[in-house]
């Protein structure tokens, strides 16, 4: 009986050891950063905000200003991400952006440098 007892101790101290391993401590790999010059000098500086890429930070001209964009689309064109006021859509390793409430570019042909 002894015996026994013993061994649900054993395995439960396991089982509570399992389920106390914390999926945080493993290391993440950083999402990757992008710096990309449009035809016109634009300089965009963005990153997926999650490895499913719903959300991309975004830098232009090196300002301090973040947008926070939201994927809105995926056609053959592209994928579209926007806030309303500001809009980028990426195809295959290109991109432009434009203002999103009258479509006036501000980059095309934007590219990794």
């Amino acid at each position: 009986m002894n015996c026994l007892k013993l061994a649900c101790i054993f395995l439960t101290s396991c089982l509570l050891i399992s389920c106390s391993h914390n999926e945080t401590d493993i290391p993440v790999a950083p999402l990757q950063s992008h710096q990309w010059v449009c035809d016109t000098g634009a300089i965009i500086e963005w990153q997926a905000e999650n490895k499913k890429a719903t959300k991309i930070q975004l830098r232009l001209d090196g300002s301090e200003k973040l947008y926070i964009l939201d994927k809105i689309q995926t056609t053959a064109k592209g994928i579209l991400y926007s806030n309303g006021d500001l809009a980028f859509r990426i195809k295959d390793s290109s991109g432009v952006i434009f203002l999103a409430n009258n479509d006036e570019i501000i980059g095309q042909d934007c590219k990794a440098n």
